[in-house]
């Protein structure tokens, strides 16, 4: 549209993404996958939209069946950009390529993650390595209540 036009690149984005929101909640997730691929398209050389664009691919209530091969471009290129030192990519890259089914490649760079990670995020960095050695996806959630510590949710 014209307003993104104008928009700086960050309100764009956000923008953007709660159009993507809206889609998701209409059951549109190809339209709302394509708003994503555009985001993409337009800050590849932004790490974090890129490890936000991945993450959201892989943990959006709604998204059962992401693209994964478009979120493993993203989360690649997130932590191409990061030079493989950042800890939050390399946590989405682990998990985008856990779900992608390599399962040793998921947990060598969890473990790498862990290895970056500070305080608060090391722990549960290191559940996240965890679930992935039992061969078990971690829930998305980021609350640390525990209250839903099951992995995946039966469908």
């Amino acid at each position: 549209g014209e307003l993104e036009k104008i928009l700086p690149a960050e309100e764009a984005t956000g923008l953007a993404m709660a159009r993507f929101q809206i889609l998701i909640e209409q059951k549109d997730t190809t339209g709302a996958q394509k708003i994503l691929a555009d985001i993409g398209a337009k800050n590849n050389d932004d790490a974090d939209t890129m490890n936000l664009l991945a993450w959201t691919l892989v943990t959006t209530k709604g998204l059962d069946k992401p693209d994964l091969a478009l979120a493993g471009k993203f989360a690649a290129r997130a932590n191409e950009i990061a030079k493989g030192e950042n800890p939050a990519i390399l946590d989405t890259l682990a998990r985008v390529t856990f779900m992608n089914g390599d399962k040793d490649k998921a947990v060598e760079l969890q473990k790498k993650a862990v290895s970056l990670a500070e305080d608060d995020a090391k722990e549960d960095m290191k559940d996240t390595l965890a679930s992935y050695k039992k061969g078990v996806l971690p829930p998305a959630e980021e609350d640390d209540t525990g209250a839903d510590n099951t992995g995946v949710e039966a469908k």
